[in-house]
């Protein structure tokens, strides 16, 4: 009788260390995979031409380009894009028709977000620029308007006995300049 119950409790044992091991693989495979797709996603938009007449500055290229790629990796995990009451986030996702996308905040693929280089850091710039004594930018004014996007993308953890957890990854571009000229929190439209 004490050999079958130590068998049964030792039995039990390994099928917890199993879904422990289990759980971690399927973590770690979707983490390294989400983050593979967040590389590339980032360097197709720093690589993209801007579109000044679009809310984001994302041609239709550039978002068909990133759903392709998202496409052939097999990347089709979803999530929220403001699962907070974060502002400015614009998510978008691969059509129903198979072609093209469609911009869903609830169900998205991927989420951008263009956030305006703080003005401070401008002043911080022009500050330099006037100790060094050696270059012509001497205002804030003088430089051209900078920004840079934040990509969110998401991965889950769906093991059986573990609930479903859904979390995401952001990442930034490097700042892009343009020449055009805004004010300081103007979006891409609205004549600023």
């Amino acid at each position: 009788m004490r050999e079958s119950i130590g068998g049964i409790s030792l039995f039990q044992i390994v099928i917890v260390f199993i879904l422990i091991f289990i759980a971690i693989m399927c973590f770690t495979i979707n983490h390294s995979k989400a983050f593979s797709i967040k590389d590339e996603v980032v360097s197709i938009i720093e690589n993209s031409n801007i579109d000044v007449s679009s809310d984001q500055g994302l041609t239709d290229d550039t978002i068909n380009a990133i759903i392709d790629r998202m496409g052939e990796i097999g990347y089709r995990t979803t999530g929220d894009c403001n699962p907070r009451g974060d502002d400015g986030w614009v998510g978008y996702k691969a059509s129903n028709t198979g072609s093209g996308w469609t911009e869903d905040n609830n169900n998205a693929l991927f989420c951008v977000k263009v956030v305006d280089v703080p003005e401070q850091h401008k002043l911080d710039l022009a500050r330099k620029c006037s100790d060094a004594n050696d270059c012509t930018i001497v205002g804030k004014d003088d430089y051209p308007y900078m920004y840079y996007y934040k990509i969110k993308l998401f991965y889950q953890l769906d093991v059986p006995v573990i609930r479903r957890m859904n979390l995401n990854i952001v990442s930034s571009t490097k700042v892009i300049f343009t020449e055009r000229k805004r004010n300081p929190g103007c979006k891409f439209t609205g004549g600023c």
